[in-house]
């Protein structure tokens, strides 16, 4: 065995003519082998990884190639997912229903790309890029139990406060700015939407955990001050929106005490704190907080050139540009008749895609390839999932705190739908699916969870 590990290492260094990327592939297919050996650690695995992909790739110079080590460790985790599950696993009801609404949406896209003649790779990377997130979320359902939650939580903590601290060295030190200041997620554009998804689940983590007496107020003024700090040194202007949410949100699902009133006093200090704080920062953003100004940024001209989408109205322009026929309103251009990777792109995107930027809002790429159909059956998905989460079984009552943080994290997913394309990329698309399996997991009616309420 050792004889063989040693020519096949010589093998790699000759292959890849240098011993550094040599050892990080050799060394990646012997941890690959001991990954396969218990999916629940491949799923941690891809977990972990595609919270810091980027910041690899940004940060310490990997290949973009790393990128798509994440697909490989999915389809090979959904793969053991189908062969085997945890313990004392039962189909969850809700989960089902959800998989009705997801067949939907894949049956209305197939046909829409049948209709249009999209090609089969253009057709696959669109499923690859859409459906991520689902396929997460399966994998932890059947693998993960009620255990493996609260590790989980333990541990998106630590990389927040982790990532608070790579923050700061990134902005004070390496003197990067707005988009940029990511920490782990990463330097490059985009990254910054994987920050705004870990603020508002840590924001709603603690809030909700304060109004059940699972956190000491300590620790939400602590985690608040930090979060709104991230978001002022980052020019996360959206989160002081989302944690007006997020407090409505805990006003609206926990009966009325002391404790509720407390957060809405908190938040609002947070509030007020936190945006004079960003302005200090960024003083450009100096009356930026008003309804029409908020309305007015978002619907007139294109977000970052004039010639491009705008995210109250990219929908209207697509429809105005694209959508002639019935048809085309109804089914799209075609699923997958939008998309481009760095190895090939579509028609249309060739024409159009780095003018309009549809890719940038997942309303706009969904509209574009399927349609209002489509759009609407997409949706619908997640509304189901904010629906399911606001009941709480009796056997979870201990989680009710939890579960209401992954409501508050499905109801995000609707607005982020017109915000940005954070549930179609990575790696937020990874972060939130397994953020939206907590509650599945948690209500299963199984030996795994049952035994432990």
């Amino acid at each position: 065995m050792a004889t063989a590990s040693c020519l096949f290492f010589a093998f790699t260094i000759l292959v890849f003519e240098s011993p550094f990327p040599a050892a990080v592939f050799f060394f990646g297919i012997a941890a690959l082998v001991v990954l396969c050996s218990r999916p629940k650690r491949l799923l941690m695995a891809l977990i972990v990884y595609s919270i810091i992909v980027k910041f690899l790739i940004n940060d310490l110079g990997f290949p973009s190639m790393a990128n798509y080590v994440c697909d490989a460790l999915l389809l090979l985790t959904i793969f053991f997912a189908l062969r085997n599950h945890r313990d004392g696993y039962a189909p969850h009801g809700g989960f089902r229903l959800l998989g009705l609404f997801v067949a939907a949406f894949w049956l209305v896209a197939t046909i829409s790309a049948v209709l249009n003649a999209v090609s089969l790779v253009l057709y696959i990377w669109a499923i690859r890029n859409t459906f991520r997130i689902f396929g997460t979320m399966y994998c932890c359902v059947r693998l993960m139990d009620k255990r493996d939650v609260y590790r989980l939580l333990r541990l998106f903590v630590a990389i927040f406060w982790i990532n608070l601290v790579v923050c700061s060295y990134q902005y004070f030190v390496l003197g990067t700015d707005m988009d940029h200041t990511n920490g782990l997620f990463g330097t490059g554009a985009g990254a910054n939407a994987m920050s705004i998804v870990m603020l508002f689940f840590i924001s709603g983590l603690f809030l909700f955990g304060y109004s059940s007496r699972k956190v000491k107020f300590s620790q939400l003024l602590l985690t608040l001050g930090a979060c709104c700090y991230v978001a002022a040194i980052a020019e996360l202007k959206v989160y002081f929106v989302l944690l007006l949410l997020l407090v409505g949100l805990n006003i609206f699902l926990n009966k009325p005490t002391l404790r509720t009133v407390i957060v809405l006093a908190i938040a609002v200090v947070a509030l007020f704190v936190g945006i004079r704080l960003l302005e200090s920062y960024n003083p450009e953003f100096a009356g930026f907080f008003t309804l029409e100004e908020m309305v007015k940024s978002n619907s007139e001209g294109g977000y970052g050139s004039n010639d491009g989408l705008n995210r109250l109205s990219a929908v209207r322009t697509l429809d105005d540009m694209f959508m002639g026929s019935a048809q085309e309103k109804m089914l799209g251009s075609g699923f997958g008749s939008g998309q481009y990777t760095q190895f090939f792109e579509s028609d249309l995107y060739a024409t159009w895609g780095e003018t309009l930027h549809w890719s940038w809002f997942t309303d706009a790429a969904i509209f574009l390839e399927t349609g209002y159909l489509g759009l609407a059956l997409y949706c619908l998905q997640f509304v189901v999932i904010a629906f399911s989460f606001l009941r709480v079984p009796s056997f979870c009552l201990e989680d009710t705190w939890l579960l209401r943080t992954c409501a508050s994290v499905a109801i995000l997913c609707v607005i982020l739908i017109v915000y940005n394309c954070s549930l179609t990329v990575d790696p937020t698309c990874y972060f939130i699916g397994v953020l939206l399996s907590f509650y599945y997991v948690l209500t299963a009616k199984d030996t795994g969870n049952v035994s432990q309420a």
